[in-house]
């Protein structure tokens, strides 16, 4: 681990504190003025005597504080019959298969709004911060995950009757909406698929993505990249560092945090985006007052000031993933680099690649079965052109939006073919069959690279001595013990996520999927009415399969669809259909399909 001073571990400490008392500390009863008044005497008292334990309390109260008052108003009760007024698109509306769904503000309460294609009006053309007239009714938001009500403060559902724009836009997001446009528009000459790639790698604008796009990010493992970041931060201000260089010291800072705050509204002010904006602000401010900054004092000042501005962050997943990922690159990276084998470019990349999957594992296994094995490998391809993806597009792209359409698809080329080669690694490393890393296997596999990295940077120690005691010889990089002890440590990991070979029997995916292998080992896949794609695709690929011979499907429109996606995913052999409107039973056709090779 790198080296951290004691005060960079205590304002860490603080911070896990601070993020717990937000997420936990509801039960305080903490809410009210006299809670208020307390902390900001506290904080007073705090600064003027330059006691920090002071101004910590008083940081932990106002956080309890609000986070309890926050709870509170969303717990309020629901107003009833039909409601109507002047709402806030909170995002960007989204198309659905049967309804558009946005959130809105209405009335100073968050509901999920959604408007079947009847009544939806221009409702799809709009965007996040324009206003509208709407009309509906409000019920109790069911079946949504908790972290994502609460991380963006939800109250219900809202059930559109009627909609209608106004020409009413919150100015934070005029020049923004603008800008997103001119990006849309610079992918005009692409695909859909293509676009959507595009938009999300950019701007971070997923709602056009497909779920075979989807599917295919999440089991490679880069999903991280259609999710604005850090990266996309450190991108505004390398683009806008020549201007920066020229003004002078207060007019720069000026201009790098306007920057920084439009392009947080361009992507619509997501957790990682506000966390890398005010880790990025903090800096500067620290450069501009000539103070020397440690990477882990920054992030978890930034923990504390995004926790004290809104306490119901701490529930976003992808805050957590995004402060995960930051605190692997600070304490990791550097030491993983001078430990792993091989050049210093592929060193560099592995460690960033590596720090921040370990430290985002215990996340992401809380919410899926295991990380996929391919994630490495096919991060070191798809990160760097994704870096340049995102660089054209705030560069390239802005200007081709802004001018004619034929000669700006001509400037998009070369930017169209790095997403097709994003694309392809995603499509490539998703039909790889090899085992997911579960908890056991990450643990063991972590513990046997570890202990490989120790033994070696122990065997060079001795090379070096032995070579300080000699005529000066220089050591050789590999020893023959050497080769053999990484020829061993490949083989453990390969062992763990070799993939293993379906049985022979069935294999029930949901109530509408079934997958067979008979004793031939012939693959078989049996989908009836409401089968899905998604849900049927991951199944598969916990059984490692890379082709179905057979397919046998119904009449029905949802086992059609489901068929295709996996014909897009998998080597289908042929496809057969059982004629019937209602639905087959998955298992009983399975069975019968099993009893022939």
């Amino acid at each position: 681990m790198a080296t951290v001073g004691r005060t960079e571990t205590k304002l860490a400490a603080f911070a896990v504190v601070v993020m717990a008392v937000a997420r936990y500390g509801t039960g305080l009863g903490m809410i009210g003025l006299p809670w208020t008044i307390l902390a900001v005497g506290l904080g007073g008292v705090g600064v003027r005597l330059r006691r920090m334990t002071l101004i910590g309390v008083a940081v932990l109260i106002i956080v309890a504080s609000r986070s309890t008052a926050q709870l509170h108003a969303l717990s309020r009760q629901l107003p009833e019959g039909t409601q109507s007024g002047i709402a806030r698109l909170v995002t960007d509306p989204t198309d659905g298969q049967f309804d558009v769904q946005v959130v809105i503000e209405l009335d100073g309460r968050r509901y999920v709004a959604s408007s079947t294609f009847s009544n939806q009006g221009m409702l799809p053309e709009l965007l996040a911060g324009q206003y509208v007239h709407i009309e509906g009714t409000v019920r109790p938001l069911q079946g949504a995950p908790r972290g994502w009500v609460l991380s963006n403060h939800l109250a219900g559902r809202f059930k559109i009757t009627s909609v209608s724009p106004t020409s009413r836009v919150d100015p934070l997001y005029r020049q923004a909406n603008d800008l997103r446009r001119r990006i849309d528009r610079s992918s005009n000459g692409m695909d859909e698929d293509r676009r959507a790639l595009y938009l999300g790698l950019v701007i971070g604008d997923d709602r056009f993505q497909s779920e075979l796009q989807q599917y295919r990010f999440k089991a490679s493992g880069l999903t991280h990249l259609l999710a604005v970041s850090g990266q996309n931060v450190s991108f505004v201000l390398a683009i806008a560092s020549p201007l920066l260089r020229r003004a002078g010291p207060r007019l720069s800072m000026a201009i790098a945090i306007s920057l920084l705050c439009l392009f947080a509204v361009v992507t619509r002010a997501e957790p990682p985006v506000l966390r890398a904006v005010v880790m990025a602000t903090i800096g500067l401010f620290a450069i501009s007052a000539n103070r020397e900054s440690q990477a882990l004092s920054v992030l978890s000042l930034t923990v504390v000031v995004l926790v004290v501005i809104d306490p119901l962050i701490v529930h976003a997943v992808g805050f957590q993933l995004s402060v995960l990922a930051t605190l692997g690159l600070i304490v990791l990276s550097q030491p993983l680099s001078e430990r792993l084998p091989g050049p210093m470019w592929l060193r560099s990349a592995m460690s960033v690649t590596l720090a921040a999957q370990v430290a985002t594992a215990p996340v992401i296994l809380g919410f899926n079965d295991g990380i996929p094995a391919v994630a490495t490998p096919a991060n070191l391809i798809a990160v760097p052109a994704a870096g340049v993806v995102m660089m054209g597009g705030l560069t390239v792209g802005l200007f081709a939006g802004s001018i004619r359409a034929d000669v700006g698809s001509i400037l998009m080329v070369p930017v169209g073919w790095l997403v097709d080669l994003i694309d392809w690694v995603a499509a490539f490393a998703s039909r790889v069959p090899l085992a997911p890393l579960t908890p056991i296997r990450l643990l063991a596999m972590v513990v046997t690279i570890t202990a490989w990295l120790t033994w070696r940077t122990g065997a060079q120690r001795r090379r070096r001595q032995r070579t300080d005691d000699s005529a000066g010889r220089q050591p050789s990089r590999w020893s023959l013990e050497g080769v053999i002890a990484a020829t061993l440590v490949l083989l453990v990991v390969l062992v763990l996520v070799a993939p293993r070979r379906a049985g022979v029997g069935l294999e029930r995916i949901s109530d509408a999927a079934v997958f067979a292998n008979n004793t031939c080992n012939t693959p078989i896949l049996v989908l009836s009415k409401g089968a899905k794609g998604v849900q049927v695709l991951e199944a598969l690929s916990g059984l490692q399969v890379r082709s179905i011979p057979l397919v046998v499907t119904d009449d029905s429109a949802s086992a059609r669809r489901a068929a295709a996606m996996v014909g897009k995913q998998h080597a289908i052999g042929s496809e057969s259909h059982e004629s019937s409107n209602d639905g087959v039973d998955p298992t009983e056709v399975a069975q019968s399909a099993m009893q022939s090779c």
